[in-house]
């Protein structure tokens, strides 16, 4: 039901289902059964609808006005939680081997600071046949035949 009220909210933001169908990436027809749905479930019209596009019943703009602030509300929400789901950030520690990490990988270590600036990054450099255990990385680059 939550995704038909957004498709409502839309519909009667839009006064068109075309439009609201255009928006939202959905064909014509599933707007229109979906908003019958749930005029159906509702037991009321909310949309007067013509050749010259929709209205609003009197049902359709009491529903509009209790519904619209939650659904956007919802919606930045739901915007927020994916931003902070999906971007990165927050500290990353690598180590690799002096030869391959100093030098070879100066460009690509540029690029990755650039292309994720909320990334703190550590490099540690270390003799490659060290360790990389005690130095508790999320990352370790190795060369060379390892025990």
């Amino acid at each position: 039901m939550l995704d038909n009220l957004k498709l409502f909210v839309c519909a009667a933001q839009q006064l068109s289902l075309s439009k609201a169908a255009l928006k939202l990436n959905m064909t014509i027809a599933t707007v229109s059964r979906r908003i019958h749905e749930l005029e159906r479930q509702l037991g009321c019209e909310l949309f007067h609808r013509s050749n010259k596009g929709l209205t609003l019943t009197p049902y359709g703009v009491s529903y509009y006005e209790q519904c619209a602030p939650y659904i956007h509300e919802l919606e930045l929400r739901l915007e927020n939680l994916d931003c902070s789901l999906n971007s990165l950030s927050g500290k990353l520690k690598v180590t690799a081997p002096i030869n391959i990490g100093n030098g070879p990988l100066d460009s690509f270590w540029k690029n990755f600071t650039s292309r994720y600036p909320d990334i703190q990054l550590t490099i540690e450099l270390q003799d490659p046949l060290h360790n990389t255990i005690p130095y508790d990385a999320d990352i370790a680059i190795c060369s060379g035949s390892q025990p």
